[in-house]
C-alpha cells in the first residue's frame, strides 16, 4: 500500500494504517495489534459510528413514543369532564317524564311568523322546536320534498301550484314540520329576493319557463324536479340558513305573500 489516494495525497485512513502495520511487525501475538485494527477497520467502515447512530435514532423514537402516549393522557384527562357531561344529558333525556295524559286547554293556534296571522287551516297544524330539541346531541337534518301539483283555474289563468314539505330539527328554522303550496311566480319573487339579500351567496337558477304544453304532466314533473333541486341547495346552505329573512318564510309560512317582500 502506497499511502496515497486516487487524487493524490496521503488517504484518509494511512495514519491509522501505519499504526497497525507498525504493531504487526512487532507484535508477538495476533491479539496484541487488535486495537489498531479496530481503529483502522472504523476509519474504513465506521460499524462503529453507525451502531451509535442507530442506537441514538432508537432512544429518539422510543422518547417520542412515549411522549406521545403522555400527551394522549393529557387529551384523556381534559376531555372526561366533557364526555360525562354530554352523557349526563343523554340520560337526562331518555328519563323524562312521559307526557301527561290529562286533556290540556285548548289554545289558539298562533304564527310564529312576525308578517302572518294564525293558522286558521287544521292542515297546517304545527309546533315550534323546544330547547331540547334545538341544542340535544342529535345531529341537524333537513328534508325538502316538492310534491302533489295542482293545476287551477281556466284559460289564460290557469297555473299550477306545487306543496312543500319541510322536515328540519335545524334551529334556523322555527317549525320542525310544515306544509305550504307555492305557484312558479312565487318561486320566481323568492328568488329575486335571495338575490337581493345575499350578496355573498351565488343563487341557483330556478327552472326555466316553458311556452308549450306547459300544463303536460311531462312539463309539470319536468319542473317539480326542478323547483324541489333548487330548494334543496338553497335550504341546505348555511349563509342562507343564518343570514336570510325570507328563506324560513318561504318554506314555512302559508300565509307568504310575496307583495310584502318585494
Amino acid at each position: 500500500m502506497s499511502g496515497y489516494g486516487f487524487n493524490g495525497g496521503t488517504s484518509r485512513c494511512h495514519p491509522y494504517w501505519q499504526e497497525f502495520t507498525r504493531c504487526y511487525t512487532y507484535a508477538i501475538s495476533r491479539t496484541d495489534c487488535k486495537t489498531a485494527r479496530d481503529d483502522y477497520m472504523e476509519c474504513l467502515h465506521h460499524k462503529k459510528e453507525k451502531a451509535r447512530l442507530a442506537a441514538i435514532q432508537a432512544e429518539l423514537q422510543h422518547k417520542t413514543a412515549e411522549d406521545l402516549k403522555d400527551l394522549q393522557k393529557q387529551l384523556d384527562a381534559l376531555s372526561a369532564p366533557l364526555v360525562a357531561g354530554m352523557n349526563a344529558v343523554r340520560v337526562g333525556m331518555s328519563q323524562r317524564d312521559p307526557p301527561s295524559s290529562a286533556p290540556r286547554p285548548a289554545m289558539a293556534a298562533v304564527s310564529p311568523f312576525a308578517r302572518s296571522s294564525a293558522f286558521d287551516d287544521p292542515s297546517y297544524a304545527t309546533r315550534q322546536q323546544t330547547i331540547e330539541e334545538m341544542y340535544s346531541v342529535p345531529e341537524s337534518f333537513l328534508e325538502i320534498e316538492v310534491r302533489n301539483p295542482q293545476t287551477h283555474g281556466f284559460g289564460r289563468k290557469m297555473y299550477t301550484d306545487y306543496e312543500i314539505v319541510c322536515k328540519t330539527n335545524i334551529p334556523a328554522f322555527k317549525l320542525r314540520h310544515s306544509l305550504v303550496r307555492r305557484r312558479y311566480s312565487d318561486f320566481e319573487a323568492f328568488h329575486d329576493i335571495l338575490e337581493r339579500e345575499s350578496t355573498r351567496v351565488n343563487i341557483p337558477p330556478l327552472p326555466g319557463k316553458v311556452f308549450t304544453n306547459r300544463f303536460s304532466d311531462e312539463v309539470i314533473e319536468s319542473r317539480r324536479e326542478g323547483l324541489e333541486r333548487f330548494l334543496s341547495i338553497v335550504a341546505g346552505h348555511p349563509l342562507l340558513q343564518t343570514g336570510s329573512k325570507v328563506l324560513c318564510a318561504f318554506l314555512q309560512d302559508p300565509a307568504w305573500d310575496k307583495a310584502q317582500w318585494i
